[in-house]
């Protein structure tokens, strides 16, 4: 619930009015024959300042020194102003993380070893937050609560720098959700299991069985890795195992972003989430449907993890 009502047209609306925002740049003279006032602000457009500003603090801060950085500064700002007086868990995003890592760690071992050697990881300094993400426990529910939000992070910076020069806001919106369907990361997963999947809990390896079988005629077609990353994207599958396997690929993706920050997080999980510049393109313009294995391949791009993953 303060999830959500922190995210609201209401409450962040609220805040910028409460920090004058919408005055300094409301009230002033603008092209036409009245201009803006402030009566003009509507609570949408305030929320809208609000997530600019903040938005526009990470970048910069981004682009001078990286994402991690500019996550920090991004939480200081939104625990100053957002959350203000409603028990922020910390002040800063390092401190946050510094307060999560104990109390997601499972309680329970679980196939830490295979985990890491299948996404190609150094083993963790914090095993117990893959234990975690793999058991679906309450802890791994958190860090699936935690991994949705890094991957829309990750995600909407992959846009960001491979639709440069994109001025449709609702282009990029669209290949965002596309990238977070449950379908699309379910398969993403599933690819990363393969075929043997013995050491998964039961439900899992159900899901993973029934997503596969829909991926089996269209595999037959030997898919390089554009190829495979279309149909993921387009694909249609019952709603059960996809949620089942993209909670699963959240909850890793959370347990090395709470681990080791964000940097690290889209390094090791860039290859299984991100899609290469030609599908992106393909994406934006609509293309990504139907039987898309007829589409051209193009000519690939990297994403800003691509060196490191």
């Amino acid at each position: 619930p303060h999830y959500y009502r922190w995210l609201g047209t209401s409450w962040l609306a609220g805040r910028v009015r409460s920090r004058g925002w919408e005055k300094a740049l409301f009230l002033q003279p603008w092209a036409g024959e009245s201009g803006i006032t402030r009566g003009g602000a509507s609570p949408e457009t305030q929320k809208e300042v609000g997530e600019a500003v903040i938005g526009a603090v990470f970048l910069h801060s981004l682009a001078a020194h990286g994402v991690d950085r500019a996550m920090e500064d991004a939480w200081r700002l939104c625990s100053r102003v957002v959350l203000r007086g409603e028990g922020s868990v910390a002040e800063g995003w390092g401190e946050a993380l510094a307060v999560l890592r104990p109390r997601l760690v499972a309680r329970r071992p679980g196939p830490v070893r295979v985990w890491v050697d299948l996404l190609s990881l150094p083993w963790p300094s914090e095993p117990g937050l893959f234990a975690s993400a793999a058991s679906r426990e309450w802890e791994g529910q958190s860090l699936e609560f935690v991994g949705d939000g890094v991957l829309r992070v990750l995600h909407s910076l992959h846009l960001l720098e491979s639709l440069p020069g994109s001025t449709e806001r609702g282009v990029r919106a669209a290949a965002r959700i596309a990238m977070e369907r449950n379908e699309f990361l379910a398969r993403r997963i599933s690819r990363v299991v393969g075929t043997d999947g013995s050491w998964l809990t039961s439900k899992l390896r159900l899901a993973r069985d029934e997503v596969q079988r829909s991926m089996a005629e269209q595999d037959q077609l030997q898919l390089g890795d554009e190829e495979a990353f279309r149909l993921d994207l387009a694909a249609s599958l019952p709603d059960e195992s996809t949620k089942v396997l993209a909670d699963v690929l959240e909850a890793l993706v959370g347990a090395v972003a709470v681990q080791d920050g964000l940097e690290r997080a889209g390094a090791a999980f860039a290859q299984v989430v991100l899609p290469p510049q030609c599908v992106v393109d393909e994406l934006a313009d609509g293309r990504v449907a139907g039987d898309v294995t007829q589409l051209p391949a193009g000519s690939g791009g990297a994403s800003r993890w691509s060196a490191s993953a």
